[in-house]
C-alpha cells in the first residue's frame, strides 16, 4: 500500500488532487500519491516558473521520470546562449547548410564544393533530422558502416572526415560539447591499382590529339599536371624568355 505523504497538502487547480508543499534534499517538492488517478505525482519546478508533474506507477518511477524531465532542462539550458541563430533544436541538417554556404563556399573551388554538397546529401538523408547535441557515436558508426556495406569504403571515409569538419563547428558554436565524429575510427579504403599508360602509348596519344590539346596532354602526362590545371593555363602563366 502506498506510504501516506507527510507535509502540509494543497489542493490542486482541479480540486481532486493535491500538491504536498515539503521540499525534498534537492528542492524539489516531494512525490505524493494521487488517489484519484492512483498514481504517484513528482512535482518540479520548471525554468520558466510552471510546475510540473511528471507520473509513475510506484514512488522511484515518478521521481525517475522527473529526474529525466530536470536533466533535460538543464542540459538546454546549457545550450541558451547559442551564435548564428543556432539554438538546441538545431539539427544536422540545419549545421550542414551553413557551413556549406558559410564556411567551405569561401574555402575550396567550385569543384571541390560540388563534392561536398553530394556528401551532405549523404549525410542529411540519414542523420540530418537529429539535432546536433543528441547525436551519439553509435549512430555514426552505424552510417558510416551501412556505406561500407554499400561497397564504397573511400566514399565512407570522405564523408566522415567531412561531418568531423561540419561538427567542429558546431562545437565552437556551443551546438555539441564534444565532436562525436572523432569518436569514429575512418574505415580502411582498399588500395586500388589503376592501370597507367606506356611512355610509347603517350606519345601515340598526343600524337592523335587536336593540335590545341596536344600541349595540355602533354603537360598531364609528362610533367603529370592536373587536367584543370592544364586546360587553367593562361598566357600570362607563360615565361618565353
Amino acid at each position: 500500500m502506498p506510504e501516506t505523504p507527510r507535509g502540509k497538502r494543497v489542493p490542486d487547480a482541479t480540486g481532486e488532487s493535491f500538491l504536498v508543499v515539503n521540499k525534498a534534499p534537492n528542492g524539489q517538492a516531494e512525490p505524493f500519491f494521487d488517489r484519484t488517478r492512483e498514481v504517484w505525482v513528482a512535482p518540479w519546478r520548471k525554468p520558466d516558473g510552471r510546475v510540473g508533474r511528471p507520473t509513475g506507477k510506484t514512488r522511484a518511477l515518478a521521481v525517475a521520470s522527473r529526474d529525466r524531465h530536470v536533466e533535460k532542462a538543464a542540459h538546454e539550458a546549457a545550450f541558451g546562449d547559442l551564435a548564428d541563430g543556432f539554438s538546441a533544436k538545431t539539427t544536422v541538417n540545419g549545421l550542414s547548410a551553413w557551413w556549406l554556404e558559410h564556411v567551405a563556399r569561401h574555402r575550396v573551388r567550385p569543384t571541390s564544393l560540388a563534392t561536398y554538397r553530394k556528401h551532405v546529401t549523404v549525410i542529411t538523408d540519414k542523420i540530418g533530422s537529429v539535432p546536433v547535441h543528441e547525436l551519439r557515436p553509435e549512430q555514426i558508426t552505424t552510417f558510416v558502416s551501412d556505406m561500407i556495406d554499400d561497397g564504397s569504403a573511400s566514399r565512407a571515409r570522405n564523408v566522415r572526415t567531412l561531418l568531423v569538419q561540419i561538427l567542429e563547428r558546431g562545437v565552437e558554436f556551443g551546438l555539441a560539447t564534444q565532436n562525436v565524429a572523432r569518436k569514429v575510427k575512418a574505415p580502411k579504403s582498399e588500395p586500388k591499382r589503376r592501370r597507367t599508360i606506356t611512355p610509347d602509348e603517350t606519345q601515340l596519344l598526343i600524337a592523335e590529339c587536336e593540335p590545341r590539346f596536344a600541349a595540355a596532354a602533354a603537360l598531364c602526362f609528362i610533367q603529370g599536371w592536373r587536367i584543370s590545371e592544364a586546360l587553367g593555363l593562361a598566357w600570362q602563366d607563360i615565361d618565353l624568355d
